[in-house]
Protein backbone atom coordinates (compact mmCIF):
# COMPACT_ATOMS: atom_id res chain seq x y z
CA UNK A 1 0.00 0.00 0.00
CA UNK A 2 1.27 3.15 -0.71
CA UNK A 3 1.99 6.44 1.43
CA UNK A 4 -0.37 8.41 2.15
CA UNK A 5 -0.18 11.85 0.39
CA UNK A 6 0.52 14.43 3.74
CA UNK A 7 3.37 11.94 4.15
CA UNK A 8 4.60 11.59 0.67
CA UNK A 9 4.92 15.69 0.99
CA UNK A 10 6.87 15.50 3.85
CA UNK A 11 9.00 12.76 2.54
CA UNK A 12 10.14 15.06 -0.62
CA UNK A 13 10.41 18.50 1.61
CA UNK A 14 13.16 16.05 3.61
CA UNK A 15 14.63 15.46 0.43
CA UNK A 16 14.59 18.47 -0.98
CA UNK A 17 16.41 20.14 2.60
CA UNK A 18 19.00 17.33 2.39
CA UNK A 19 19.88 18.02 -0.73
CA UNK A 20 20.23 21.41 -0.47
CA UNK A 21 22.34 21.07 3.20
CA UNK A 22 24.28 18.88 0.61
CA UNK A 23 25.16 21.33 -1.76
CA UNK A 24 25.85 23.76 0.79
CA UNK A 25 27.95 21.66 2.78
CA UNK A 26 30.11 20.98 -0.49
CA UNK A 27 29.89 25.00 -1.68
CA UNK A 28 30.90 26.94 1.82
CA UNK A 29 34.50 26.91 3.18
CA UNK A 30 35.39 24.95 5.94
CA UNK A 31 34.57 26.87 9.78
CA UNK A 32 37.96 27.64 11.38
CA UNK A 33 38.81 25.83 14.40
CA UNK A 34 39.05 28.66 17.56
CA UNK A 35 42.27 30.12 17.87
CA UNK A 36 44.22 28.76 20.86
CA UNK A 37 47.33 29.98 23.13
CA UNK A 38 49.15 28.40 25.72
CA UNK A 39 48.31 27.86 29.41
CA UNK A 40 51.63 27.93 31.51
CA UNK A 41 52.01 25.61 34.14
CA UNK A 42 49.25 23.68 33.03
CA UNK A 43 49.47 20.15 35.09
CA UNK A 44 51.63 21.46 37.17
CA UNK A 45 51.78 19.14 40.33
CA UNK A 46 50.47 21.74 42.75
CA UNK A 47 48.00 23.38 39.94
CA UNK A 48 44.11 24.16 41.10
CA UNK A 49 42.08 22.53 38.65
CA UNK A 50 40.17 25.12 36.17
CA UNK A 51 41.76 28.35 38.09
CA UNK A 52 44.18 30.67 35.96
CA UNK A 53 45.65 34.04 36.18
CA UNK A 54 45.94 36.07 32.90
CA UNK A 55 48.40 38.84 32.55
CA UNK A 56 47.53 41.43 30.47
CA UNK A 57 49.62 43.50 28.55
CA UNK A 58 50.75 46.84 30.17
CA UNK A 59 50.61 48.86 26.65
CA UNK A 60 46.43 49.06 26.91
CA UNK A 61 46.45 50.85 29.98
CA UNK A 62 49.18 54.08 28.83
CA UNK A 63 49.98 56.43 31.76
CA UNK A 64 46.67 55.61 34.15
CA UNK A 65 46.74 56.72 37.56
CA UNK A 66 46.35 53.77 40.32
CA UNK A 67 42.62 54.36 40.48
CA UNK A 68 41.37 54.68 36.56
CA UNK A 69 44.07 51.82 36.54
CA UNK A 70 42.36 49.52 38.58
CA UNK A 71 39.23 50.14 37.22
CA UNK A 72 40.30 49.49 33.52
CA UNK A 73 41.64 46.21 34.43
CA UNK A 74 38.40 45.49 36.36
CA UNK A 75 36.54 46.12 32.98
CA UNK A 76 38.64 44.65 30.97
CA UNK A 77 38.36 41.25 32.56
CA UNK A 78 35.08 41.12 32.52
CA UNK A 79 34.90 41.87 29.14
CA UNK A 80 37.55 38.76 28.40
CA UNK A 81 35.60 36.66 30.76
CA UNK A 82 32.13 37.39 29.55
CA UNK A 83 32.34 34.73 26.41
CA UNK A 84 33.95 32.21 27.89
CA UNK A 85 31.30 31.12 30.72
CA UNK A 86 33.71 31.66 33.56
CA UNK A 87 34.02 34.03 36.39
CA UNK A 88 36.45 36.78 37.45
CA UNK A 89 38.23 36.36 40.97
CA UNK A 90 40.84 38.67 42.19
CA UNK A 91 42.52 41.79 40.16
CA UNK A 92 46.03 42.92 39.69
CA UNK A 93 47.31 46.63 39.23
CA UNK A 94 50.18 47.76 41.21
CA UNK A 95 51.90 44.74 41.15
CA UNK A 96 51.13 42.85 38.10
CA UNK A 97 48.52 43.39 35.43
CA UNK A 98 46.02 40.87 35.14
CA UNK A 99 43.26 38.76 36.81
CA UNK A 100 42.46 35.62 38.21
CA UNK A 101 39.97 33.84 37.19
CA UNK A 102 37.74 29.90 36.87
CA UNK A 103 37.11 28.59 33.56
CA UNK A 104 37.67 25.41 31.31
CA UNK A 105 41.01 24.71 29.73
CA UNK A 106 39.63 25.15 27.12
CA UNK A 107 38.05 29.19 27.36
CA UNK A 108 41.82 29.23 29.36
CA UNK A 109 43.25 28.67 26.14
CA UNK A 110 41.28 30.70 23.87
CA UNK A 111 41.97 33.54 26.26
CA UNK A 112 45.34 32.69 25.77
CA UNK A 113 45.50 33.77 22.18
CA UNK A 114 43.59 37.10 23.17
CA UNK A 115 45.94 40.36 21.74
CA UNK A 116 45.46 41.76 24.97
CA UNK A 117 46.73 39.23 26.97
CA UNK A 118 50.33 38.87 27.38
CA UNK A 119 49.70 34.88 28.65
CA UNK A 120 47.97 32.94 31.29
CA UNK A 121 49.37 31.01 34.11
CA UNK A 122 47.73 28.19 35.61
CA UNK A 123 46.72 28.59 39.00
CA UNK A 124 48.73 26.90 41.79
CA UNK A 125 49.44 25.88 45.69
CA UNK A 126 52.70 27.41 47.09
CA UNK A 127 53.98 26.50 50.84
CA UNK A 128 55.29 28.40 53.54
CA UNK A 129 59.16 27.55 53.69
CA UNK A 130 58.98 26.55 56.78
CA UNK A 131 72.03 48.57 70.69
CA UNK A 132 72.78 45.57 72.78
CA UNK A 133 70.98 42.60 73.60
CA UNK A 134 73.10 40.10 76.46
CA UNK A 135 72.09 36.66 76.16
CA UNK A 136 69.89 36.53 73.02
CA UNK A 137 66.99 33.76 73.13
CA UNK A 138 67.59 32.52 69.37
CA UNK A 139 71.65 31.64 68.54
CA UNK A 140 70.34 33.12 65.07
CA UNK A 141 70.60 36.80 66.51
CA UNK A 142 74.32 36.21 68.76
CA UNK A 143 75.86 34.60 65.76
CA UNK A 144 75.29 37.47 62.56
CA UNK A 145 76.82 40.09 64.63
CA UNK A 146 80.24 38.56 64.84
CA UNK A 147 82.56 37.25 61.54
CA UNK A 148 83.56 33.83 63.18
CA UNK A 149 82.72 31.42 65.59
CA UNK A 150 82.21 30.79 69.02
CA UNK A 151 79.76 33.66 69.56
CA UNK A 152 79.86 35.59 72.70
CA UNK A 153 76.65 35.60 73.58
CA UNK A 154 75.53 39.03 72.89
CA UNK A 155 73.86 40.48 69.70
CA UNK A 156 75.18 44.31 68.97
CA UNK A 157 73.09 46.00 66.20
CA UNK A 158 74.00 49.92 65.16
CA UNK A 159 69.86 51.32 65.11
CA UNK A 160 66.45 49.53 65.63
CA UNK A 161 64.94 50.35 62.26
CA UNK A 162 62.08 52.32 64.22
CA UNK A 163 61.71 54.65 60.75
CA UNK A 164 60.75 51.66 58.50
CA UNK A 165 58.39 49.35 57.64
CA UNK A 166 58.64 45.71 57.58
CA UNK A 167 55.77 43.75 55.25
CA UNK A 168 55.51 40.27 56.24
CA UNK A 169 53.72 38.37 53.34
CA UNK A 170 53.15 34.89 54.86
CA UNK A 171 49.95 33.67 57.19
CA UNK A 172 49.00 36.59 59.32
CA UNK A 173 51.13 38.11 62.53
CA UNK A 174 49.65 37.61 66.12
CA UNK A 175 49.82 41.51 66.69
CA UNK A 176 48.88 41.60 70.39
CA UNK A 177 52.22 39.49 71.14
CA UNK A 178 54.31 41.00 73.43
CA UNK A 179 57.27 41.18 71.91
CA UNK A 180 55.71 43.36 69.01
CA UNK A 181 54.96 46.35 71.80
CA UNK A 182 51.82 47.71 69.55
CA UNK A 183 54.42 48.13 66.37
CA UNK A 184 52.57 45.33 64.66
CA UNK A 185 49.57 45.82 62.45
CA UNK A 186 47.21 43.58 59.46
CA UNK A 187 47.55 45.58 56.79
CA UNK A 188 45.93 42.94 54.36
CA UNK A 189 44.35 39.49 54.11
CA UNK A 190 43.55 37.46 50.96
CA UNK A 191 42.50 34.76 52.88
CA UNK A 192 39.27 35.15 55.16
CA UNK A 193 39.99 38.89 55.88
CA UNK A 194 40.56 38.41 59.72
CA UNK A 195 44.25 38.79 59.81
CA UNK A 196 44.35 35.78 61.97
CA UNK A 197 47.31 34.09 62.43
CA UNK A 198 45.91 30.47 62.48
CA UNK A 199 49.53 29.06 61.62
CA UNK A 200 51.79 30.13 63.25
CA UNK A 201 54.34 30.79 60.52
CA UNK A 202 53.47 34.01 60.47
CA UNK A 203 54.21 35.62 63.94
CA UNK A 204 57.70 33.74 63.96
CA UNK A 205 58.83 35.23 60.84
CA UNK A 206 57.80 38.67 62.35
CA UNK A 207 59.31 38.22 65.61
CA UNK A 208 62.66 37.48 64.02
CA UNK A 209 62.53 40.81 61.49
CA UNK A 210 61.51 43.05 64.45
CA UNK A 211 60.55 41.72 68.01
CA UNK A 212 62.06 43.26 70.44
CA UNK A 213 63.67 40.03 71.94
CA UNK A 214 63.91 37.64 69.19
CA UNK A 215 64.61 40.16 66.36
CA UNK A 216 67.22 41.74 64.30
CA UNK A 217 65.40 44.81 63.98
CA UNK A 218 63.98 45.86 66.97
CA UNK A 219 61.49 48.38 66.89
CA UNK A 220 60.42 48.36 62.90
CA UNK A 221 57.17 48.62 61.88
CA UNK A 222 55.39 45.28 61.48
CA UNK A 223 52.24 45.25 58.70
CA UNK A 224 50.89 41.53 58.30
CA UNK A 225 50.01 40.49 54.14
CA UNK A 226 48.33 37.18 55.44
CA UNK A 227 48.37 35.40 51.96
CA UNK A 228 48.93 31.60 53.72
CA UNK A 229 45.94 29.85 55.43
CA UNK A 230 45.93 27.49 58.49
CA UNK A 231 47.73 24.98 56.99
CA UNK A 232 50.36 26.88 55.68
CA UNK A 233 49.59 26.65 51.70
CA UNK A 234 48.55 29.84 49.75
CA UNK A 235 47.99 29.58 45.63
CA UNK A 236 49.32 32.20 42.75
CA UNK A 237 46.18 34.14 42.82
CA UNK A 238 46.22 34.90 46.95
CA UNK A 239 49.87 35.67 46.55
CA UNK A 240 49.64 37.96 43.81
CA UNK A 241 47.06 39.65 45.74
CA UNK A 242 49.43 40.27 48.85
CA UNK A 243 52.29 41.39 46.44
CA UNK A 244 50.03 43.78 44.62
CA UNK A 245 48.69 45.07 48.31
CA UNK A 246 52.36 45.85 49.71
CA UNK A 247 53.01 47.49 45.81
CA UNK A 248 50.26 50.14 45.93
CA UNK A 249 50.67 50.89 49.40
CA UNK A 250 54.03 50.30 51.13
CA UNK A 251 55.70 53.20 53.06
CA UNK A 252 58.81 53.55 52.31
CA UNK A 253 61.31 53.18 53.46
CA UNK A 254 60.40 49.67 53.21
CA UNK A 255 61.26 46.39 53.67
CA UNK A 256 59.41 43.07 52.57
CA UNK A 257 59.61 38.91 53.83
CA UNK A 258 58.34 36.19 51.85
CA UNK A 259 58.64 33.05 52.99
CA UNK A 260 57.15 31.47 51.15
CA UNK A 261 57.78 28.85 47.55
CA UNK A 262 56.35 27.57 44.59
CA UNK A 263 57.96 24.30 43.65
CA UNK A 264 57.83 24.71 39.74
CA UNK A 265 58.03 28.34 39.50
CA UNK A 266 55.71 31.08 38.75
CA UNK A 267 56.07 33.65 36.02
CA UNK A 268 53.61 35.85 37.38
CA UNK A 269 54.78 35.71 41.12
CA UNK A 270 58.69 36.34 40.00
CA UNK A 271 57.17 39.67 37.51
CA UNK A 272 54.80 40.86 40.46
CA UNK A 273 57.73 40.62 42.96
CA UNK A 274 59.75 42.28 40.50
CA UNK A 275 57.42 45.21 39.78
CA UNK A 276 57.25 45.39 43.36
CA UNK A 277 61.08 45.89 44.23
CA UNK A 278 61.01 47.96 40.98
CA UNK A 279 58.55 50.47 43.48
CA UNK A 280 61.06 50.73 46.11
CA UNK A 281 60.26 47.54 48.57
CA UNK A 282 63.18 45.33 49.50
CA UNK A 283 62.36 41.69 49.18
CA UNK A 284 64.16 38.96 51.06
CA UNK A 285 63.08 36.05 50.31
CA UNK A 286 63.27 31.74 51.05
CA UNK A 287 65.69 30.03 49.06
CA UNK A 288 63.66 26.90 49.52
CA UNK A 289 63.80 23.67 51.74
CA UNK A 290 63.91 21.02 49.18
CA UNK A 291 67.91 20.45 48.88
CA UNK A 292 68.15 21.35 45.21
CA UNK A 293 68.51 24.01 42.93
CA UNK A 294 66.89 27.74 44.03
CA UNK A 295 66.53 28.66 40.90
CA UNK A 296 63.87 25.68 40.22
CA UNK A 297 61.34 27.71 42.94
CA UNK A 298 59.52 31.22 42.09
CA UNK A 299 59.91 33.80 43.78
CA UNK A 300 63.57 32.18 44.64
CA UNK A 301 64.93 32.74 41.38
CA UNK A 302 63.65 36.33 41.17
CA UNK A 303 67.08 38.26 40.04
CA UNK A 304 66.05 41.90 41.77
CA UNK A 305 65.41 40.22 45.36
CA UNK A 306 67.72 38.73 47.95
CA UNK A 307 67.46 34.71 48.29
CA UNK A 308 68.56 33.41 51.17
CA UNK A 309 69.19 29.86 52.17
CA UNK A 310 69.97 28.61 55.58
CA UNK A 311 72.61 27.39 58.08
CA UNK A 312 72.64 25.58 61.14
CA UNK A 313 74.64 26.98 64.29
CA UNK A 314 77.88 25.41 63.38
CA UNK A 315 77.77 27.35 60.03
CA UNK A 316 77.40 24.07 58.01
CA UNK A 317 73.93 24.62 54.88
CA UNK A 318 71.36 23.25 56.65
CA UNK A 319 70.54 19.64 55.22
CA UNK A 320 66.97 21.03 53.77
CA UNK A 321 68.00 24.35 52.88
CA UNK A 322 68.16 24.97 48.83
CA UNK A 323 71.63 26.07 47.45
CA UNK A 324 72.77 27.23 43.78
CA UNK A 325 73.59 30.80 41.81
CA UNK A 326 70.08 32.16 42.71
CA UNK A 327 71.09 32.10 46.14
CA UNK A 328 72.39 35.68 47.80
CA UNK A 329 73.65 34.65 51.03
CA UNK A 330 72.91 32.39 53.82
CA UNK A 331 71.19 33.03 57.52
CA UNK A 332 70.67 31.54 60.43
CA UNK A 333 67.95 28.63 59.64
CA UNK A 334 67.70 25.55 61.82
CA UNK A 335 66.39 25.47 65.37
CA UNK A 336 64.99 29.63 65.66
CA UNK A 337 63.52 30.50 68.40
CA UNK A 338 61.35 33.36 67.62
CA UNK A 339 57.35 34.46 68.76
CA UNK A 340 54.60 31.96 68.81
CA UNK A 341 51.44 32.41 68.33
CA UNK A 342 49.69 30.67 71.07
CA UNK A 343 49.31 33.55 73.42
CA UNK A 344 50.84 36.49 73.65
CA UNK A 345 53.82 35.81 75.73
CA UNK A 346 54.35 32.81 73.43
CA UNK A 347 57.58 31.25 71.99
CA UNK A 348 58.65 28.43 69.23
CA UNK A 349 61.33 27.15 67.53
CA UNK A 350 61.09 26.43 63.75
CA UNK A 351 63.28 25.36 61.20
CA UNK A 352 63.71 26.16 57.38
CA UNK A 353 65.06 28.82 55.16
CA UNK A 354 61.95 30.80 55.84
CA UNK A 355 63.35 31.30 59.21
CA UNK A 356 66.62 32.62 57.51
CA UNK A 357 64.97 35.06 55.32
CA UNK A 358 63.57 37.22 58.25
CA UNK A 359 66.98 38.07 59.69
CA UNK A 360 68.12 39.30 56.22
CA UNK A 361 64.96 41.24 55.58
CA UNK A 362 65.81 42.64 59.74
CA UNK A 363 68.97 43.64 58.36
CA UNK A 364 67.91 45.30 55.62
CA UNK A 365 65.73 47.28 57.98
CA UNK A 366 69.11 47.87 60.09
CA UNK A 367 70.35 49.32 56.05
CA UNK A 368 67.65 51.82 55.47
CA UNK A 369 67.25 53.04 58.78
CA UNK A 370 70.92 54.65 58.20
CA UNK A 371 70.33 54.77 54.45
CA UNK A 372 66.29 55.84 53.60
CA UNK A 373 67.19 56.42 50.00
CA UNK A 374 68.59 53.46 49.05
CA UNK A 375 67.41 51.35 46.31
CA UNK A 376 66.69 47.57 46.87
CA UNK A 377 69.59 47.22 44.40
CA UNK A 378 72.11 49.47 46.71
CA UNK A 379 70.77 47.50 50.22
CA UNK A 380 71.33 43.95 48.45
CA UNK A 381 74.92 45.37 47.46
CA UNK A 382 75.49 46.13 50.91
CA UNK A 383 74.34 43.02 52.50
CA UNK A 384 76.33 40.65 50.19
CA UNK A 385 79.72 42.80 50.94
CA UNK A 386 79.22 42.89 54.18
CA UNK A 387 78.42 39.49 54.61
CA UNK A 388 81.26 36.88 55.83
CA UNK A 389 83.29 34.88 53.46
CA UNK A 390 84.24 31.27 53.41
CA UNK A 391 82.95 30.35 56.58
CA UNK A 392 79.56 27.77 55.36
CA UNK A 393 80.53 24.34 54.84
CA UNK A 394 78.82 22.42 52.32
CA UNK A 395 77.25 25.51 50.86
CA UNK A 396 76.36 23.81 48.05
CA UNK A 397 77.33 23.53 44.29
CA UNK A 398 77.27 27.35 42.79
CA UNK A 399 75.85 28.57 46.15
CA UNK A 400 78.06 32.10 47.17
CA UNK A 401 79.94 31.24 50.39
CA UNK A 402 78.48 34.11 52.56
CA UNK A 403 77.31 34.56 55.68
CA UNK A 404 75.00 37.76 56.76
CA UNK A 405 76.68 39.93 59.04
CA UNK A 406 74.67 42.72 60.53
CA UNK A 407 77.80 44.91 61.19
CA UNK A 408 79.64 44.08 58.42
CA UNK A 409 76.61 45.30 56.24
CA UNK A 410 76.54 48.76 58.22
CA UNK A 411 80.34 49.19 58.84
CA UNK A 412 82.63 51.99 57.73
CA UNK A 413 84.65 50.46 54.60
CA UNK A 414 87.46 52.36 55.87
CA UNK A 415 89.20 52.54 58.69
CA UNK A 416 90.65 55.85 60.34
CA UNK A 417 94.52 54.69 59.69
CA UNK A 418 93.63 53.88 55.51
CA UNK A 419 92.38 57.44 56.12
CA UNK A 420 95.12 58.86 57.57
CA UNK A 421 98.10 56.74 56.00
CA UNK A 422 100.44 54.21 56.80
CA UNK A 423 102.45 54.77 59.92
CA UNK A 424 99.81 56.76 62.35
CA UNK A 425 97.78 55.12 65.04
CA UNK A 426 95.18 56.24 66.96
CA UNK A 427 95.30 58.24 70.11
CA UNK A 428 91.66 58.97 70.58
CA UNK A 429 88.05 58.88 69.21
CA UNK A 430 85.05 59.97 70.40
CA UNK A 431 81.53 58.69 69.39
CA UNK A 432 79.03 61.38 67.23
CA UNK A 433 75.61 60.11 68.91
CA UNK A 434 72.00 60.99 68.93
CA UNK A 435 70.75 61.69 72.55
CA UNK A 436 69.03 58.20 71.95
CA UNK A 437 72.05 56.64 71.31
CA UNK A 438 72.19 56.13 67.85
CA UNK A 439 75.86 56.32 66.61
CA UNK A 440 75.97 58.70 63.53
CA UNK A 441 79.70 58.75 63.45
CA UNK A 442 83.17 58.83 65.17
CA UNK A 443 86.22 61.45 65.25
CA UNK A 444 89.52 60.41 65.73
CA UNK A 445 92.91 61.78 66.34
CA UNK A 446 96.04 59.40 65.24
CA UNK A 447 99.51 60.67 65.82
CA UNK A 448 102.42 59.64 63.64
CA UNK A 449 105.92 59.38 65.61
CA UNK A 450 108.19 59.56 62.64
CA UNK A 451 107.14 62.88 61.27
CA UNK A 452 105.40 64.07 64.79
CA UNK A 453 102.36 64.63 62.96
CA UNK A 454 99.13 64.45 63.89
CA UNK A 455 95.72 63.64 62.06
CA UNK A 456 92.01 64.14 62.25
CA UNK A 457 89.09 62.30 60.27
CA UNK A 458 85.42 61.65 60.66
CA UNK A 459 84.28 58.22 59.90
CA UNK A 460 80.53 58.12 58.96
CA UNK A 461 78.58 55.35 60.85
CA UNK A 462 75.14 56.64 58.65
CA UNK A 463 74.65 57.21 54.97
CA UNK A 464 77.55 55.28 53.94
CA UNK A 465 78.27 55.60 50.25
CA UNK A 466 75.79 58.59 49.96
CA UNK A 467 77.64 61.91 50.20
CA UNK A 468 76.22 64.02 53.23
CA UNK A 469 77.75 66.84 55.44
CA UNK A 470 80.91 65.59 57.24
CA UNK A 471 83.42 67.41 58.99
CA UNK A 472 87.31 66.98 60.46
CA UNK A 473 89.38 69.78 61.72
CA UNK A 474 92.61 70.14 63.92
CA UNK A 475 94.05 73.36 65.39
CA UNK A 476 97.44 74.05 66.71
CA UNK A 477 97.25 76.44 69.34
CA UNK A 478 98.54 79.52 67.65
CA UNK A 479 98.24 78.52 63.95
CA UNK A 480 95.03 78.85 61.99
CA UNK A 481 92.68 75.70 61.95
CA UNK A 482 92.89 73.40 59.47
CA UNK A 483 89.70 71.77 58.28
CA UNK A 484 88.19 69.42 55.65
CA UNK A 485 84.12 69.80 55.50
CA UNK A 486 82.24 68.72 52.63
CA UNK A 487 79.61 66.30 51.17
CA UNK A 488 81.35 62.96 51.53
CA UNK A 489 80.49 59.31 50.85
CA UNK A 490 82.57 57.93 53.60
CA UNK A 491 84.60 60.20 55.88
CA UNK A 492 86.27 63.91 56.26
CA UNK A 493 90.00 64.27 56.18
CA UNK A 494 92.15 63.93 56.49
CA UNK A 495 93.01 66.89 58.31
CA UNK A 496 97.23 66.69 59.31
CA UNK A 497 99.25 69.31 61.51
CA UNK A 498 102.56 69.23 63.58
CA UNK A 499 102.26 70.54 66.76
CA UNK A 500 105.89 70.86 67.34
CA UNK A 501 105.12 70.35 71.84
CA UNK A 502 101.86 73.10 71.31
CA UNK A 503 98.81 72.16 72.57
CA UNK A 504 95.93 71.18 69.74
CA UNK A 505 92.37 71.29 69.27
CA UNK A 506 90.67 68.66 67.24
CA UNK A 507 87.01 67.78 65.78
CA UNK A 508 84.76 66.84 63.64
CA UNK A 509 80.88 66.80 62.51
CA UNK A 510 78.06 64.61 60.66
CA UNK A 511 74.57 64.25 60.95
CA UNK A 512 74.85 67.55 62.83
CA UNK A 513 76.46 65.94 65.56
CA UNK A 514 79.40 67.70 66.41
CA UNK A 515 82.69 66.98 69.03
CA UNK A 516 85.04 69.85 69.91
CA UNK A 517 87.83 68.76 72.18
CA UNK A 518 90.28 71.47 74.22
CA UNK A 519 93.23 72.35 73.76
CA UNK A 520 95.41 69.58 74.82
CA UNK A 521 98.02 67.34 74.79
CA UNK A 522 100.35 70.83 75.14
CA UNK A 523 103.76 68.18 76.09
Amino acid sequence: MGLPYINSRRWRALGLLAATAAVTAVGAPAVAAPVTGEIRLAGAPDAVPGSYIVVLRDSAFGAADAGDRKRMVADRARELVRGHAGTVGRTYSAGLTGFETKLSEAAARRLAADPSVAYVEQNQRGVGTGGTQAGPPSWGLDRIDEPSRPADGVYTYPNKAGTVHAYVIDSGIRTTHADFGGRASSGFDAVDGTGTDCQGHGTHVAGTVGGKTYGVAKSVRLVSVRVLNCDNTTTTADTLAGVDWVTANAVKPAVANMSIGFRSGSTTVDAAVARSIASGVTYAVSGGNATTDACAQSPARVPEAITVGATTSTDARAAFSNYGTCLDLFAPGNAIVSAGRASDTASATMNGTSMAAPHVAGAAALILAENPTFTPAQVRSRLVAGATSGVVTSAGTGSPNLLLRVDGALRNPYTPVEACGSGYRVLASRPLATSAGSLRGRVYLLHNSSNANHCVVTMKATSLGTATEVAAYLEVQGSARRTDSGAFSYYAGPVRAAAGGKCIKWGGSTSGIAYDSPFERCA
